[in-house]
């Protein structure tokens, strides 16, 4: 697999491969054990994920999303053949609105900033747990997180009015 498919929508520093691959990690359980892929990618816009998915389906490059990599149900295991999409540089609070109480994010946003930036607004994000400072909420939005206020407030899905791709 040449990775100059990925070089012509991305720049060189959201590339990391080889030897380098060794000092990332695939679980929050399993940092002792180097990230074994093809290679990981950092987008930081949804079009670039949209240009690697579309390289990836056309070449059948299986694909993983890595995100804070708190979670406990294993959707970020690798075993060598796959291409990771890390959401790490998908970062960005796009827009907070007052009046209508809302908020846009991307996926790679940690639970503690969108607390911080509602708190900001005099708004409240209710979702709240232990992994706030490295959950992003992509993946908490994947895995329908419940937390500490769950009953008062419901879980995740309750929380989002849409998603955009």
């Amino acid at each position: 697999m040449s990775f100059s498919l990925f070089e012509k929508i991305l720049d060189p520093s959201q590339i990391v491969s080889g030897q380098e691959l060794e000092s990332r990690y695939h679980h929050i359980w399993h940092m002792d054990e180097p990230l074994k892929a093809i290679c990981l990618l950092m987008p930081t816009s949804t079009d670039e994920v949209s240009s690697i998915m579309k390289i990836c389906y056309e070449h059948n490059l299986p694909v993983v999303v890595h995100g804070g990599l708190t979670n406990l149900v294993g959707s970020t295991e690798t075993y060598g053949n796959e291409v990771v999409i890390s959401t790490e540089r998908l970062n960005s609070i796009e827009e907070i609105d007052g009046s209508s109480r809302t908020m846009t994010v991307q996926s790679g946003v940690i639970l503690e900033h969108i607390h911080e930036a509602a708190a900001n607004t005099d708004l409240l994000f209710p979702l709240n747990f232990g992994a706030r400072g490295s959950a992003q909420i992509g993946g908490i939005i994947s895995t329908n997180a419940g937390g500490l206020r769950v009953l008062k407030y419901g879980m995740t899905r309750q929380l989002i009015l849409g998603l955009e791709a």
